[in-house]
């Protein structure tokens, strides 16, 4: 059983620490078992304004419970996927340059934009770009994609 009102205690207090900052509650794998359609709103209704799920199916029951909260996907969604992520308007973690050519094109042929967020490996070694100046220049060519 989950205590709602200690997620909504712990959001409100995590808000105010960060200030203006976005708090992006992380409820991948169904909340983590506790029922991410139930207890999102939670989240949303005391501070947090985007959600991070791990994969395409967890965003799209998202979607189709009229949470309209920004997501990303911390995980991979395969590229036969890519026009349910462009149409359910969900965010891809993005860490390869091909990658984010194949998202745009997809988006340009939907006449839509895909939604990003670049991935940077900070130590963990699970994804995301190196930092490095390669890296400065790829993340540049990325911003530049039409779709």
């Amino acid at each position: 059983e989950i205590d709602l009102d200690a997620i909504a205690y712990n959001t409100k207090n995590i808000k105010k620490l960060i200030g203006d900052k976005e708090l992006i509650a992380i409820v991948k794998a169904d909340c983590y078992g506790h029922g991410a359609v139930d207890v999102v709103p939670t989240f949303l209704e005391n501070g947090a304004s985007r959600l991070a799920v791990a994969m395409l199916t967890e965003g799209i029951e998202l979607r189709e419970n009229n949470i309209n909260a920004p997501i990303v996907i911390l995980g991979y969604t395969p590229l036969y996927l890519r026009e349910e992520l462009i149409n359910y308007d969900i965010e891809q973690t993005v860490y390869d340059l091909d990658y984010a050519k194949e998202l745009s094109e997809i988006a340009i042929s939907l006449n839509k934009r895909a939604k990003i967020h670049i991935a940077i490996d900070t130590g963990m070694g699970r994804i995301g770009f190196l930092p490095c100046n390669e890296t400065v220049k790829t993340i540049s060519e990325i911003c530049t994609l039409k779709g």
